[in-house]
């Protein structure tokens, strides 16, 4: 288990999705050896930044994209990828899209967590 993710997931339970976006960061640079962990990796890091825009109201217009990209890149993720729980991450990514695409807030947002 890559301490690095353990302490990413844990921020962003705390609600501090800037500070899990810096730490994915780190955790992408530890995967960057294989190209499709290295992406994956990437792809939680836009979410992240997704969340924080949302969630401040910095720059809102960018979280469709954000949010996008990621589903792009997690949509052939194995369910479980480093532990993750991936499948319901992506279903709740594609919600939250949605209701931000019709204009309205999302009932839950993404969590990132670790499978039983």
């Amino acid at each position: 288990m890559s301490e690095i993710l353990r302490q990413a997931v844990q921020e962003w339970q705390s609600g501090e999705h800037y500070d899990a976006h810096e730490t994915l960061e780190d955790f992408a640079e530890e995967v960057e050896d294989n190209d499709e962990d290295w992406q994956r990796a990437l792809a939680l890091v836009h979410v992240a930044a997704a969340m924080h825009k949302y969630i401040h109201n910095v720059s809102p217009s960018a979280v469709p994209a954000k949010l996008q990209t990621a589903l792009e890149k997690l949509r052939t993720a194995p369910k479980d990828w480093f532990g993750l729980d991936l499948e319901s991450f992506r279903t709740e990514i594609s919600a939250m899209l949605t209701s931000i695409q019709n204009n309205r807030s999302p009932e839950q947002k993404p969590t990132l967590r670790f499978l039983s």
